[in-house]
């Protein structure tokens, strides 16, 4: 008997700049993200499980065009998923290059992991 493969959905509908999704070793799959902001926004991936303070460098760093949805899966992430080797935090910044946290309610997050 073939065993499944169980993952876990985060959900972030505007609560939070940024949250830890996972507190140890994991892989995301994919993620879903809508900017309500009249701005660009980066929705960003940290290996971390903690919060983030406001220095650091994502993983991965992805653009959100203002009123923008965006959905990301294996193309990016490949059927096995990005690796985090400490925890998985998200951030939603207004910069790409390091964590500035933009405003929580402008926008939602969905994170599909394990």
């Amino acid at each position: 008997m073939v065993k499944e493969p169980v993952f876990t959905i985060f959900n972030d509908r505007g609560a939070n700049a940024s949250a830890t999704v996972k507190a140890s070793v994991g892989r995301v799959f994919s993620l879903q993200c809508h900017n309500e902001n009249a701005a660009t926004r980066y929705i960003q991936l940290h290996n971390l499980a903690a919060a983030l303070s406001g220095t650091e460098v994502p993983v991965i760093s992805i653009p959100i065009g203002a009123d923008e949805n965006i959905i990301i899966g294996t193309e990016k992430f490949t059927q096995w998923g990005l690796k985090f080797s400490v925890g998985i935090t998200f951030g939603f910044s207004t910069t790409k290059d390091t964590y500035t946290a933009g405003t929580a309610g402008e926008h939602s997050t969905e994170i599909i992991y394990r």
